[in-house]
């Protein structure tokens, strides 16, 4: 009887999944979350009952079948994300004692209300505004209005024209200076910049334009506020119309029924969350160039980051320049994980939680006490300014430093969305960001490797992005996401490589709204290739394959020649590690590369299959790729250019091609957007840049046929563009990439297409006698668009008046073999006989002229942290003049290596100058004993004397000789040096014969 029962109460019991569970999973949420602990659980009882039962055995897809009525029942989003968080706990529930595929997750997202419902305009009621609007400002009476209407229906046509669907953005726009248009006067097109309520660009036609000036020039007393002045002209309306008696009309709610037929559909949907141009990059971008006004001029980016610099100044203390977060100040990169009293880092945690407290203790009221809040941003500026002044060992690490500044930040000076933070919030932000650094961000060896090394940064990278995904509750993965944007702008330290965090399904909070013309990318690609090599142009072909078809960095660099196929002209992107999304793989089609870069990509392709696995050699092309963003900058005048920048740029070309091909209303305004000019049979004539002419629209066209897809008006072009770009959805590429958006919907709408109207025409001129003769030009006109537009800029003294890209084309630059393509081609003569067709027949001839070959084989053993200071010297000896002078010299180390010492002072100036010709200066350089004569010769070049004479030396009294070797050196390539010079020496020989071949 007593086995029995010690047998039953050993065995195990499960408990059913209740309320307890759910609000277990709901317990990192939001308060409004945690608060639908009874709805979710009745919802589950419902359609997952059997689940619920911890002993009961469900079918393997149970969960995944009911998973998308769960879901339905969620009217908020706070609901909808208890729900997903509920179901995923279920789900781990039973998948520990069963097998079971996971339920789909819906992940809280803001609702959007469906296209038809009870907030949209009646048809009724919009007909009516349209018609009543339109008699009223071709109505012969139009001058006899008040001035209150007629500001009133100028800026209701303003919003029709504009698709301006808010009173707030209305406003900002009639409120708008000359200074803030941009008028582009062969596009016949103005925009200017809306900052609030949201940061958007508003586009106008000449009659758009017209109306705002006519606008304007009312006077300022006569303005009245729009809610009031449409509700006067709404109660004029009912009276004559006996079906709207009854009805009552906001602005906003007007605004929508003028705009619900002419707003493209997708413009309605997605152009809330776009990014848009700043006024610098669009003039960049339409212009092709930056005016001496806007030089100095910054992105929105470079200007948060100014404003936090500014903030650690006054936090710190420090006024200075210098940067205080650099990656080799000689602090710990790391956060301690240690628990000890002695760690720095929780002191410097702990205090700050310290002050938090006391600061919250002392405000008793509602609002900010100001002498509490002064208190605490004295001590706050004081625990910052001990912790800078500590000693490398004794101080806290960076981590630690930056995570403190953070929140001292957010405290006095909030974040983007609240002026105003509680000191309870940062308490929390401060215990969830430090728990993140000790699990994710403790491992010093990883950071510092991550500095320098891709590796290394990464595993980081993925690291960062499965700590982040493990999070429970948006609200700390925002946290976190915000800090590591705080860190990126404030500080030099790398922890994430942006395009492998996006891969792993994290986006950081930044967006770079760049756009550079292809004119422009295409003359920093010639400018970058005036010094050619092999490296160079890898460099150049992977900075192409990223700007025009939208790939990530990494991507490229992974790229091997077998994924692109030449025969189905299909680019494959396929060959990563660590992804997380399941769009990141994919293909594209090579016509999206214009005619001449893909030509030039098969001809690459076709050489280096010969010897290559791998399109591209990662280690040469990361060396040259900083020297490209450099002058990329220079040429922009963008100081925060990165390569992610050029993805952005594929998304808007891509973007404006498609929208030229689908819809051949605005193919002729798209393709005068980019013009060249080129020089045909003698003669300057401006065309479209090539990847927006015909030829290339034509070719797209032709590649989509052949996948079974037409180019029109029902192409998917969003959901194309999102699966070029790897995005899950259309809203992820039109958040971050599309600043284009609101232009090609803008060009799309029907307004775009109206017929011109003497009478409103009449109505928006000014009231002279000139206005017969302006209408009667208009009207004559070839191009009634442009001669109205003219019309419309003309006394806008001080707008900005710009006409689109018009530049020559590239001149061919004299190029010579470079270093590297000699030494490279020297390789593959001895070891690789397959490779002959890709060495040139110069070189050829040359090789087989010469009775003995230099070893080469030090190629293969260079190391990865020699291999940068073995692009830079290759570089270096291409530009370097050869004359017989610095031909001897190098022969002369040549001979005299061997020998470790050299005696003769004309052989020691020889080296010398040899060294210079290296790039060895300011080297410390031995002598045996001191002399002035050969003291002068080394000083004189530039180096300083070290005497090391030996006991044995001064008793033989030996002859004065000078180490070969400098003193201390660490240049990576000395001890390959010999079989460098023989190289070199074959080369220099090589380019006086092709000089003077060319001569």
């Amino acid at each position: 009887m007593r086995s029995r029962s010690n047998k039953s109460v050993g065995k195990c019991v499960m408990s059913d999944f209740t309320q307890t569970n759910i609000a277990r999973a709901l317990s990192g949420s939001h308060k409004l979350v945690r608060n639908e602990v009874d709805v979710v659980f009745a919802v589950l009882n419902k359609h997952c009952r059997d689940a619920l039962n911890a002993d009961k055995q469900v079918a393997e897809n149970y969960l995944q079948r009911r998973a998308l009525s769960v879901y339905q029942y969620a009217n908020t989003k706070e609901l909808l994300e208890a729900l997903w968080l509920s179901m995923r706990a279920l789900y781990h529930f039973k998948s520990e004692h069963q097998v079971l595929i996971q339920p789909v997750e819906f992940r809280p997202l803001k609702q959007q209300e469906t296209l038809i419902n009870e907030h949209n305009p009646v048809f009724l009621l919009q007909s009516l505004l349209e018609r009543k609007l339109d008699d009223a400002i071709a109505s012969l009476s139009f001058f006899q209005f008040s001035d209150t209407q007629r500001y009133l229906l100028h800026a209701l046509s303003i919003a029709k024209r504009s698709h301006i669907s808010d009173s707030k953005t209305l406003l900002e726009v009639l409120e708008a200076k000359q200074s803030d248009l941009l008028c582009f006067s062969d596009l016949n097109r103005a925009s200017v910049l809306i900052e609030a309520p949201r940061r958007q660009r508003v586009w106008l036609d000449a009659e758009s334009l017209l109306h705002l000036r006519q606008a304007q020039s009312i006077k300022a007393s006569k303005k009245q506020f729009l809610n009031k002045a449409f509700e006067q002209w709404w109660q004029k309306i009912r009276a004559t119309e006996p079906a709207m008696a009854s009805t009552a009309l906001s602005v906003d709610n007007a605004l929508l029924a003028l705009n619900f037929q002419t707003t493209p559909l997708v413009a309605t949907s997605l152009s809330t969350v776009t990014t848009v141009l700043s006024d610098e990059s669009l003039i960049l971008a339409l212009s092709g160039q930056i005016g001496p006004s806007e030089r100095g001029a910054q992105t929105h980016h470079v200007k948060r980051k100014r404003q936090r610099k500014t903030a650690i100044a006054a936090l710190t203390g420090d006024t200075s320049d210098k940067k205080t977060f650099g990656v080799d100040s000689g602090l710990r990169l790391a956060f301690s994980p240690e628990h000890r009293a002695g760690n720095v880092d929780r002191q410097l945690i702990d205090a700050l939680r310290r002050i938090l407290s006391t600061y919250e203790e002392q405000v008793y009221i509602p609002g900010r006490s100001a002498k509490a809040l002064k208190r605490a941003r004295s001590e706050i500026e004081r625990l910052l300014f001990n912790t800078l002044g500590e000693d490398a060992e004794q101080a806290p690490s960076i981590l630690a430093q930056l995570l403190a500044l953070f929140c001292a930040d957010l405290l006095l000076h909030g974040s983007a969305s609240k002026k105003r933070l509680k000191a309870s919030s940062i308490r929390s932000y401060l215990s969830t960001l430090s728990v993140f650094l000790v699990e994710t961000l403790s491992d010093e060896d990883l950071l510092a490797d991550a500095q320098s090394s891709v590796d290394a940064l990464y595993e980081l990278t993925h690291r960062l992005g499965d700590s982040i995904s493990d999070l429970e509750g948006a609200d700390k993965q925002s946290t976190v996401l915000r800090f590591l944007q705080y860190v990126h702008e404030i500080s030099e330290l790398r922890l994430y490589d942006f395009d492998e965090l996006e891969l792993a399904g994290v986006t950081i909070e930044s967006v770079r709204a760049h756009f550079i013309p292809a004119q422009l990318f295409d003359s920093t690609c010639h400018a970058f290739l005036a010094m050619r090599s092999s490296a160079r142009e890898q460099t150049v072909l992977m900075m192409q394959l990223c700007y025009y078809c939208g790939l990530r960095r990494n991507e490229a660099l992974l790229l091997a020649v077998d994924d692109i196929n030449v025969e189905s002209d299909v680019l494959y992107v396929t060959k990563f590690a660590g992804r997380k999304t399941t769009n990141a793989p994919r293909k594209l089609p090579l016509a999206l590369l214009p005619n001449s870069l893909y030509l030039s990509l098969l001809n690459y392709i076709e050489t280096r299959s010969k010897t290559h696995e791998r399109l591209f050699d990662s280690n040469a092309v990361q060396v040259h790729e900083r020297d490209f963003i450099a002058l990329l900058r220079e040429q922009t005048q963008i100081p925060d250019l990165v390569v992610h920048s050029l993805r952005h740029c594929a998304a808007n070309n891509l973007l404006l091609v498609l929208a030229q091909g689908a819809f051949p209303s605005i193919q002729a305004n798209v393709a005068e957007y980019f013009l060249a000019q080129k020089s045909l049979n003698g003669t300057q004539a401006i065309e479209p840049h090539e990847l927006f002419s015909s030829k290339q629209l034509e070719r797209i066209k032709q590649a989509l046929s052949a996948e079974g897809r037409a180019l029109n008006s029902y192409f998917p072009i969003l959901d194309f563009l999102a699966m070029i770009l790897g995005h899950a959805t259309p809203a992820t590429s039109a958040a971050s990439y599309l600043h284009f958006f609101d232009l090609v919907t803008f060009e799309l709408s029907s307004m775009r297409a109206s017929p011109l109207n003497k009478s409103v025409l009449h109505n928006l001129l000014p009231q002279t006698n000139a206005r017969f003769e302006t209408i009667k030009r208009v009207f004559t006109s070839n191009n009634k668009e442009k001669a109205l537009f003219k019309t419309a800029i003309f006394g806008l003294a001080d707008a900005r008046k710009l006409t689109t890209q018009v530049q020559r084309s590239v001149q061919t630059v004299d190029t010579v073999i470079t270093f590297s393509d000699f030494i490279d081609a020297l390789y593959d003569y001895q070891y690789r006989p397959l490779s002959d067709l890709s060495i040139s027949k110069h070189l050829r001839r040359y090789f087989d002229g010469l009775t003995e070959l230099p070893n080469v084989q030090f190629l293969q053993q260079l190391s990865p942290r020699a291999f940068p200071t073995w692009i830079r010297f290759q570089e270096r000896m291409t530009t370097q003049r050869w004359l017989s002078v610095e031909q001897n010299a190098i022969s002369t180390l040549k001979r005299c290596l061997e020998n470790e010492r050299v005696s003769n002072k004309r052989d020691a100036e020889q080296i010398l100058r040899a060294f210079r010709i290296l790039g060895l200066g300011e080297c410390i350089i031995e002598l045996n004993c001191d002399d002035n004569a050969w003291r002068a010769i080394v000083e004189n070049s530039g180096h300083q004397v070290r005497i090391k004479q030996t006991e044995q030396q001064q008793k033989n009294a030996l002859q004065l000789e000078m180490r070969i070797r400098p003193f201390r050196l660490r240049w990576p390539l000395w001890d390959k040096l010999q079989s460098i010079l023989c190289s070199l020496e074959l080369y220099t020989v090589f380019r006086n014969g092709d000089d003077e071949t060319k001569k």
